[in-house]
């Protein structure tokens, strides 16, 4: 991962953290009215094994703006593992965030 790090340019380092920027930008007026956003946490349900978390598309963008996030479960998948939904929240909502996570939760449990 060092090397990986070490071989981005300047250029490329600057315009990356431009892109963060811009995207913080478009979500700020989505946050200013919701407390969380709901998004898919993985594509389909929980890795059979612990070697992997799975694939991070998901939670990648969240992860590079620096969001707060967790992963509430939602279901249970054909093959019997958890399927989950992440919950966003705005940059330092942690509060908010398990407060929406619980809420979340909790009206997932009541609907099963």
């Amino acid at each position: 991962a060092m090397d990986i790090g070490a071989a981005v340019s300047g250029v490329e380092y600057i315009a990356a953290r431009t892109l963060q920027t811009g995207l913080a930008r478009e979500l700020a007026p989505v946050f200013a009215r919701y407390d969380a956003c709901l998004t898919p946490a993985a594509f389909g349900e929980a890795p059979v094994s612990l070697a992997s978390t799975g694939d991070a598309r998901c939670n990648a963008l969240w992860t590079f703006l620096g969001l707060p996030a967790a992963t509430v479960p939602a279901a249970i998948g054909a093959g019997g593992l958890p399927i989950g939904v992440q919950i966003v929240a705005a940059p330092h909502s942690d509060t908010a965030l398990a407060r929406s996570a619980a809420w979340l939760e909790t009206a997932l449990q009541s609907a099963q």
